[in-house]
């Protein structure tokens, strides 16, 4: 666990930014989720700490919600047990997980 601790706040902020800068569109469509994921960073942290102690044979844990530019898709920030974050639009990922390895973010429709 020792990667995932004291650097990963800054791994994920940058992440985020090198998002926001190869997807500018999608960033700003959901810019709400990824300020909810920083805003949100030590309780994501304790449940994903949680999920690796308790299933040492996963390799990820996912945080998503749903794409406010299309209702097909979904946001997806994967963190790998190395210490990877991964940062990607995806369909229907969350369904290949357990309900305890995802952490989910709603976003207020307006």
């Amino acid at each position: 666990m020792s990667k995932i601790g004291l650097g990963f706040k800054r791994k994920l902020e940058k992440a985020i930014m090198n998002f926001a800068l190869e997807r500018p569109r999608l960033y700003k469509g959901n810019k709400e989720f990824f300020d909810q994921v920083l805003a949100r960073y030590p309780e994501i942290v304790d449940q994903m700490l949680k999920w690796f102690q308790e299933h040492p044979k996963s390799t990820s844990f996912i945080i998503y919600t749903y794409n406010r530019l299309s209702r097909w898709t979904e946001i997806i920030i994967r963190i790998k047990r190395s210490g990877k974050i991964e940062i990607f639009k995806a369909y229907k990922v969350h369904e290949n997980y357990g309900p305890d390895q995802i952490f989910f973010i709603a976003q207020s429709l307006r």
